[in-house]
């Protein structure tokens, strides 16, 4: 499951990367476009298309630094839970190895108990 968000990372990552390199382009080509053109209204126009393609951009890259930071905040969660399952795990592994002692030597005593009162009986049984 780590692994799954980490990838969704990564390619967010990429997407970014992208974006932004998306944004510098249309940046650069604003400008280039704005010298090469003549005239006040061409130029207001390419400026407001280009405008809102960089808001349009922009938001796209908001979105994603959203996603990221919150897969970011789900991946800590995660393994936040992945540590306090390991240490949950020690624990458990300390327990059962001091019950699976105590089993042993409540066995052993057992054997003892049986084998004292299989004695007793045969004292018993040979005295009567």
């Amino acid at each position: 499951m780590c692994e799954r968000y980490q990838r969704k990372i990564e390619m967010e990552k990429r997407r970014l990367e992208v974006l932004e390199k998306d944004s510098k382009i249309f940046h650069v080509k604003a400008l280039e476009l704005q010298q090469s053109r003549g005239g006040i209204n061409a130029v207001k126009e390419s400026d407001r298309a280009i405008s809102k393609q960089i808001r349009v951009l922009e938001n796209r890259l908001d979105k994603a630094l959203v996603k990221f930071n919150e897969a970011l905040a789900f991946n800590k969660m995660l393994r936040e839970e992945i540590d306090n399952l390991r240490r949950e795990r020690v624990v458990f592994d300390q327990i059962n190895a001091k019950l699976a002692k105590e089993l042993h030597e409540k066995k052993k005593e057992m054997a003892q108990i049986i084998e004292i009162s299989n004695i007793a009986y045969e004292a018993r049984d040979q005295v009567g």
